[in-house]
């Protein structure tokens, strides 16, 4: 039955929460920190897949045990990710960055102990609440079919992600709420896959949602590395930087990877209107 399948959904989420959260909570670590959300995003997914499912069902606070974490773990993985690409920037082009690269690693390590800090008082019950949330969820769910409903929900989400690319002009938020809903719908298509009989199929499109977020992906993280070392430069104004037009260097670099990878998205737009009619899922004009 989809109820249980939903749950073990649930359940196994629950437990890679659990994994990377015991691991991460030791020293913070840049893979763990990376796994752990991924995996809470993917809960999120089901979780509202859920209240699509039964709009009257009483699901809203399921979540709320796991936000508070998912939001800290979000700073330092920021963190984590400017660290990473700077430093591959100043070893790949010899560019010196080094104030720059050390406030953010200073940041970072702040950022870290707080996230070690918050994990000691965190109370791992939580896990287990989620879990009886769930569970009182699908006995509400018991015995009814929602085979059709849940691909009416992924439509929905489908939905969102067109009507939002079809505005005139798109604001880099704009592009960054796509990117969340497109992510979402993978998730959803992933539920689809592994309670549905069309567990076998959809390769095409879940990769087609895929190969978007991921240029999108990248896009934002190179839009907020830009948006933070401009802040850098205007704070520090007036102060003698060992190599200015190493900074310079590096912006315009960061503008043409993010306009390159804005371009990868908008070209895979294309084929993955084509895979939407190939599954029978509509376009809406």
């Amino acid at each position: 039955m989809l109820s249980g399948c939903l749950y073990n959904y649930v359940r196994k989420r629950v437990e890679s929460i659990s994994k990377y959260f015991a691991s991460s909570k030791v020293h913070g670590g840049i893979e763990s920190i990376h796994n752990l959300r991924v995996e809470i995003k993917r809960l999120r997914a089901v979780q509202n897949l859920i209240k699509c499912l039964k709009p009257d069902i009483s699901y809203k606070s399921a979540y709320k045990y796991i936000r508070p974490l998912f939001k800290i773990s979000g700073k330092l993985r920021d963190a984590q990710v400017q660290m990473e690409t700077i430093h591959g920037a100043m070893s790949a082009y010899n560019l010196e960055l080094s104030e720059y690269y050390n406030i953010i690693k200073y940041g970072e390590s702040e950022l870290k102990n707080d996230y070690v800090e918050f994990c000691r008082n965190y109370d791992v019950a939580n896990f287990n609440k989620v879990l009886r949330n769930t569970e009182k969820a699908m006995q509400a769910m018991k015995d009814i079919s929602f085979e059709n409903k849940i691909k009416d929900c992924f439509q929905d989400k489908l939905n969102q992600v067109v009507y939002q690319k079809k505005e005139t002009f798109l604001s880099a938020d704009d592009y960054h709420k796509i990117r969340i809903n497109i992510k979402a719908a993978r998730y959803i298509l992933e539920v689809i896959r592994e309670c549905l009989p069309e567990r076998q199929s959809y390769e095409d499109l879940n990769e087609g949602l895929k190969t978007m977020h991921q240029a999108l992906g990248i896009w934002h993280d190179k839009e907020v590395e830009i948006a933070a070392i401009e802040k850098f430069i205007t704070r520090e104004k007036g102060r003698s930087f060992f190599d200015m037009q190493a900074y310079e260097k590096y912006i315009n670099m960061l503008k043409t990877e993010k306009s390159e990878h804005l371009g990868s998205f908008e070209n895979r737009w294309g084929y993955f209107i084509k895979l939407l009619e190939i599954h029978g899922y509509s376009y809406p004009y």
